[in-house]
């Protein structure tokens, strides 16, 4: 993971007035204390931010409980813009974003804030920061690297003011130190955590146990799992016997007794924000769906508080039945119970942690989409055209860029025989360059059936085609890059040695991606498509790193998935890096989030770097393609001046 260094130019106790007093951004209140109201202006002259007409500034509060955010009104004040906040009085720190297409990050350093007490920081406010500093929280400021450096200073600071946040913090403070890099640090946190385990303490010991879990140590993970069920079951109270013998009950008609016995003996559950009794009858509920027991399952849900929680089991559910074509009318039963829930959000949506209202209402919105376009699908199967196009036309109209949610709507179309809004429809996806083999198909069905005949269909396809490769390629060459690729030598899965080294002079595609990884597995076919438009040429070389696996029989995983799916990939398996994951190949291309694709010249040069799965699988055909075009036609232009020279 790439480090950022932050230049410290006064000691963490002073701190404060080096924030106050920002270039940039100036509080009201040097020590900005929990339940207060505090003013701000900012001035983006010299930020990225500079010369930008519509300025958004967003708080987020950190408080280990709720973490709210908010959007924060701002008004105009001479080149800048001004603001206030009410500190909730749970904060212990915050940290403000300002926006405006792109964040100003404060040059890496981000705009972040202590709540004070007393002249100092109030507990726990510099464990926030270091738990900022060490995670994808900064990447709300802009930042893009963390800074585990930093966040291990800061943990150390929090314990010396407050021993007593080691409860807190010290499995978060071990995994910074085992992520470190530092040899000395890793000691550390090895000593740590091995203390941790053998302390005898119940807390202790599970702290221990996560962090196992999260290195992949599964001996010690089920050694401890064995000690602390033991001593669990030992010191059980009369709540926590009788929600084990629930959790451990198979027999769903004793589950049910079980819960309702619990209920009554604990009715305080009921209202609770996360009631026990609420999921374990969701849970009994999916296990009475899911083995057709309507009648069991329509009574149990009924019983349930809080049935947002099944949402997603539900769309998931009727959706992955109706692909399959099981039971159409108890899939449109269930995904409806989905969507009418995820309206329910809509209309009155419940905050999210690290979420504004604003980002909370897009949120709720695209699940709302999401369930719309799968109940669209199974009334699509239905034949119930008219009824899908009244749910899908305005979830359409608000994620045009939506592969999935665009073929369901050309579906639409295409049963209501609309087939001029067909062609005007796939005609902005085409320009985009993402459109699919089936909207080829569909645009040729529509074009016909508008013009009477498939005459000028070729050339009609291809003015789009010619565009948006021009279009594509002028902007690929503007994303080009070059810098060494690091090198790297690993196994096959057929334990063979593979080198980057041995295929200098060729093209190479790397791909990093994982079996848990779902957008890596949705891009394969794309990929696919582009290795199968490749195989013949002796130039090109695709790669795949498997990498960030969890299981610790991982290999095993990995080649049953490349066995059932059939893929003809080149897999290879990264290596355990410093931080004791399988990370090491990963780490040194400096990847944060999988799929990454990188395209690699005959050189040994980085030309382009891909990040993330936009939905088409001839869009990845055709991005990819091109990339490697580009590629070659630099290395001819390298070996051409190397021998004019």
């Amino acid at each position: 993971m790439k480090k950022i260094t932050l230049l410290l130019i006064l000691p963490f106790l002073m701190a404060k007035t080096v924030h106050a007093q920002n270039e940039h951004l100036k509080l009201s209140a040097d020590q900005p204390s929990a339940g207060s109201t505090v003013g701000f202006t900012y001035n983006p002259d010299g930020t990225i931010l500079a010369g930008k007409k519509k300025v958004e500034a967003a708080v987020y509060y950190m408080d280990f409980k709720d973490s709210p955010a908010d959007d924060v009104v701002l008004t105009a004040d001479g080149n800048g813009v001004k603001g206030s906040l009410n500190i909730p009085s749970t904060a212990k720190a915050f940290f403000l974003s300002f926006a405006a297409g792109k964040i100003d990050d404060n040059n890496s350093q981000g705009y972040f804030y202590f709540i004070y007490e007393n002249g100092k920081p109030v507990e726990g406010a510099y464990g926030a920061k270091a738990l900022w500093c060490s995670s994808s929280l900064s990447a709300y400021s802009g930042i893009k690297s963390s800074n585990i450096p930093e966040a291990i200073k800061l943990y150390e600071k929090e314990f010396e003011l407050y021993p007593q946040s080691k409860a807190e913090f010290s499995s978060n403070y071990i995994m910074a130190l085992s992520t470190s890099g530092n040899d000395q640090y890793k000691a550390k946190a090895d000593a740590l955590v091995n203390e941790m385990a053998k302390s005898g303490d119940e807390k202790q010991m599970q702290v221990a146990m996560s962090i196992f879990m999260r290195q992949q140590k599964k001996a010690q993970v089920d050694s401890l799992a064995s000690i602390l069920k033991t001593k669990m079951l030992a010191n059980l109270s009369v709540k926590g016997k009788k929600a084990a013998a629930i959790d451990q009950e198979k027999d769903l008609a004793k589950k049910e007794l079980l819960i309702d016995d619990f209920a009554k003996s604990f009715p305080d559950d009921l209202s609770a924000k996360l009631s026990m009794v609420d999921y374990w009858r969701g849970q009994t509920a999916k296990a009475y769906l899911n083995g057709g027991k309507l009648g069991d399952f329509e009574r149990v849900y009924a019983a349930i508080n809080n049935k947002a929680t099944l949402a997603g089991f539900f769309n998931n559910f009727a959706y992955d039945n109706a692909k399959q074509g099981k039971d159409l009318e108890l899939d449109a039963r269930i995904c409806k119970l989905a969507l009418d829930l995820a309206q329910k959000d809509v209309d009155n949506p419940a905050p999210r942690p690290f979420k504004t209202p604003k980002d909370t209402k897009h949120y709720v919105e695209g699940v709302y989409g999401t369930y719309a376009d799968s109940y669209a699908y199974i009334l699509i199967k239905q034949g119930k055209y008219l009824e899908a196009y009244n749910y899908d036309q305005p979830v359409y109209e608000k994620n045009k860029g939506n592969i999935q949610i665009v073929e369901t709507y050309v579906d639409i179309l295409m049963g209501l025989n609309k087939y001029q809004e067909v062609l005007a429809t796939i005609e902005i996806i085409l320009k985009r360059g993402a459109a699919t083999a089936k909207m080829d198909k569909d645009l040729k069905i529509a074009y016909v059936k508008t013009k009477g005949s498939d005459a000028g269909f070729d050339d009609y396809y291809a003015g789009f085609k010619n565009a948006t490769d021009i279009k594509l390629r002028a902007s690929l060459s503007k994303e080009m890059m070059k810098q060494p690729a690091p090198g790297f030598t690993l196994k096959d899965l057929d334990g063979k040695t593979v080198s980057l080294a041995d295929m200098k002079g060729k093209v190479v595609i790397v791909d990093f991606w994982a079996t848990w990884c779902g957008p890596c597995k949705s891009s394969f076919p794309g990929m696919q498509m582009a290795v199968n438009k490749f195989k013949d040429n002796p130039n090109v070389k695709f790669v795949f790193i498997d990498t960030w696996e969890h299981a610790e029989n991982y290999i095993d995983g990995v080649k049953d998935f490349i066995a059932q799916t059939k893929y003809p990939f080149h897999v290879l398996l990264d290596e355990k890096g410093e931080d004791g994951r399988q990370s090491k190949v990963v780490s040194a291309y400096g990847v944060n989030g999988i799929p990454t694709k990188f395209i690699i010249d005959g050189n040994g040069n980085i030309r382009f770097k891909h990040v993330g799965f936009a939905g088409s699988d001839k869009g990845i055909l055709d991005e990819v393609s091109a990339m490697i075009d580009i590629a070659m036609q630099t290395d001819v232009k390298t070996d051409n001046k190397a021998g004019e020279e």
